[in-house]
């Protein structure tokens, strides 16, 4: 289950979303991003960190991979939030449409040390991860009730320009034994 209202020690798994928490979606929204670019290697990745930057690369199905840097403080907005975002990477005049795929942090600092982006190609499926955000509070819980969200996040399939940033979830009419199901919060697009 994606989702469960617990109460007096039992749970009644629901095939489907009740009517009152259909989900909605909204939107990826944009970030830019400037970026320089950057050499590959051991001693220049040194380089670049030295100079206060963090190595990343872009890559994709119809992508050679391209390296470049960017400042630390300019990763902060993507990587320090439950939102996931369309990143244009503005590099030398050139733009990559891309999302973030993954980072990797310092051990001991746990500063970004290198950050992965996934190209996105206008026209092809892609698929990620997204948070789902649960909006109001049932009834049950305010009684006493636990609420228990052991998925906060879903993987969608789109296209890229129809990608959701984030999936709320309104449960605030869930009663003590229901639960929301992942299938209850099927990406769909063409509804």
């Amino acid at each position: 289950d994606f989702l469960q209202v617990r109460g007096s020690g039992y749970t009644v798994p629901e095939l489907s979303c009740p009517a009152p928490c259909t989900p909605y979606l909204q939107t990826m929204q944009s970030l830019t991003l400037a970026a320089t670019p950057r050499d590959t290697g051991k001693k220049a990745v040194k380089a670049t960190r030295r100079d206060g930057l963090v190595p990343c690369v872009i890559y994709g199905p119809h992508l050679e991979p391209v390296h470049f840097a960017v400042e630390a403080l300019t990763l902060r907005p993507l990587i320090h939030t439950t939102e996931q975002y369309r990143i244009a990477v503005d590099l030398d005049g050139e733009a990559y449409d891309a999302v973030l795929k993954d980072v990797v942090f310092h051990p001991v600092t746990d500063r970004p040390w290198h950050v992965d982006f996934q190209a996105l190609t206008a026209g092809e499926t892609f698929t990620t991860t997204v948070p789902v955000v649960l909006i109001g509070t049932p009834e049950a819980v305010k009684d006493g009730a636990d609420l228990a969200q052991p998925m906060n996040q879903v993987e969608v399939r789109a296209l890229p320009k129809d990608l959701p940033g984030h999936i709320d979830a309104d449960v605030s009419e869930l009663a003590v034994g229901d639960s929301l199901v992942a299938r209850a919060l099927r990406y769909m697009l063409a509804h």
